[in-house]
C-alpha cells in the first residue's frame, strides 16, 4: 500500500510539474515598433538648436517597424539609414547636414535563443539584442561598422566621426 501511495503522489508531480520551455515567449508573428535610438554623443541633426544623443527626436530616417515574420524573416516595407555629414562651407559656422536613404527588399533573417535574438543578412550577423523580462522591450546593439554615417558637429562645437555603437529600442505593438 505504501508503495502505490508513492506511485500515486510521484505521477501526480510529474504530471502537474510545469515545463519552463513551454512558457518561452515566441517572437514570431509579433510587431515592435522604434522608441529611441541612441548615440553616445549629443548632435542636432534637424538644426532645431536642442542637442540630444537619442536619434528619433533628432531626425526620422529609421526602420520604425520590425514585424518577425513565421519564416524567420523581418518584414518592414523598406530599409532606412542615414548618413550625416558636417558642410564647413557655410556662411556663419559649420552646419550639420543629413541624407536619408530610402530602400525596398533588405529583408534580414532572425533566430531567437530564449531572451536573446540574432539579426542576420544571409549568413553575416549583424545585429543582436535581448528582449525585456516581460517581452515588451526589444533593445538591439546596432555595431559602428553597421552605421552609415560619416561625421557630426557636437555640442562642443567640434567636428568628427561618430566611433560608438548605437542601441536601438523597440517596444511590442499589442
Amino acid at each position: 500500500m505504501k508503495k502505490i501511495a508513492l506511485l500515486l503522489v510521484f505521477s501526480i508531480c510529474v504530471f502537474n510539474c510545469s515545463d519552463d520551455e513551454t512558457n518561452l515567449f515566441n517572437i514570431q508573428d509579433k510587431a515592435y515598433v522604434l522608441t529611441h535610438y541612441i548615440i553616445e554623443n549629443n548632435v542636432d541633426l534637424n538644426a532645431d538648436g536642442i542637442f540630444s544623443n537619442d536619434l528619433l527626436t533628432e531626425k526620422n530616417c529609421f526602420v520604425n517597424l520590425m514585424y518577425f515574420r513565421e519564416d524567420f524573416q523581418i518584414g518592414s516595407p523598406a530599409s532606412h539609414f542615414l548618413a550625416a555629414y558636417v558642410d564647413v562651407e557655410s556662411e556663419d559656422a559649420p552646419i550639420q547636414k543629413t541624407n536619408c536613404f530610402h530602400w525596398d527588399g533588405a529583408y534580414l533573417n532572425y533566430t531567437q535563443n530564449e531572451t536573446r535574438l540574432r539579426l542576420t543578412y544571409g549568413e553575416e550577423l549583424l545585429f543582436s539584442g535581448d528582449l525585456s523580462e516581460n517581452n515588451t522591450i526589444l533593445t538591439l546593439i546596432l555595431p559602428n561598422e553597421q552605421l552609415f554615417t560619416d561625421e557630426f558637429l557636437y555640442e562642443d562645437g567640434t567636428i568628427g566621426d561618430y566611433t560608438g555603437d548605437v542601441t536601438a529600442i523597440y517596444e511590442l505593438v499589442e
